[in-house]
């Protein structure tokens, strides 16, 4: 094979497995089809949004926060948030002195294998400071029956998004499934102690891709490699 064309060869060869990585990705561009929304879900602004504002109470004096027109499902209660994300009651709470109330979320299947990495983006929003409530309220992720929380009304430091008091800024959550078969995921949103100061949770860009194995990269870079050889040698031709 000529050098010409071994180089593109190679480059096309080495790079195969990082270009078809990916096994699923939204960005919410069409609709939430696929997912299962709970309580007040919608979305805004390219992104989806959860709330635990109702829709049938003022929860926030002069704050028209809910999205949907659906309420919030109750916290603690048969048939609520908890039973849509395959969870025993209370797991959704903190101690004693931190019960959650209400909350929304999102909730999808999917079939994984192990060594894949979910990765999405994720922004808090509050009315529930220091001034205005507890601020207890937090977001979080479920997998397969585990709770991961990722921020709380507490942690929302930065000002504006209005008509939020504040909000945490984007950030990005990274999680590497252990093992392979069918794995279902919930994000949300609750209160917590009471059902006032409402708070938000955007989410975007969600996506599940393999991680190359580091076979792979040893393979990557030996053919960079190859590739550098080739193209000093034909330099020198």
């Amino acid at each position: 094979m000529k050098l010409k064309a071994l180089i593109p060869a190679l480059a096309l060869s080495f790079t195969a497995p990082f270009a078809s990585a990916a096994t699923f990705s939204d960005t919410f561009d069409t609709g939430l089809s696929g997912w299962t929304a709970l309580g007040d879900v919608a979305l805004v602004n390219g992104t989806v949004a959860l709330t635990t504002a109702s829709a049938t109470f003022e929860d926030d004096i002069g704050l028209a926060l809910n999205l949907s027109g659906h309420d919030p499902l109750a916290v603690g209660m048969p048939d609520g948030l908890e039973q849509g994300l395959s969870l025993p009651l209370g797991a959704l709470d903190g101690d004693a002195l931190s019960q959650a109330t209400e909350g929304s979320a999102l909730v999808r299947t999917f079939s994984v294998t192990a060594g894949d990495r979910l990765r999405f983006d994720w922004m808090l929003s509050t009315v529930d400071t220091a001034e205005a409530g507890f601020g207890l309220d937090y977001a979080f992720v479920v997998i397969d029956g585990q709770r991961i929380d990722l921020g709380t009304a507490a942690s929302a430091a930065q000002s504006g998004n209005a008509p939020y008091a504040a909000h945490t800024g984007w950030s990005t959550f990274e999680y590497v499934f252990t093992g392979s078969g069918s794995v279902t995921l919930g994000v949300g949103v609750v209160d917590v102690l009471d059902y006032t100061a409402s708070s938000q949770l955007q989410l975007d860009n969600f996506s599940i891709a393999a991680v190359p194995e580091p076979e792979t990269y040893a393979m990557l870079i030996a053919g960079l490699g190859l590739i550098g050889a080739a193209a000093r040698r034909r330099a020198r031709d």
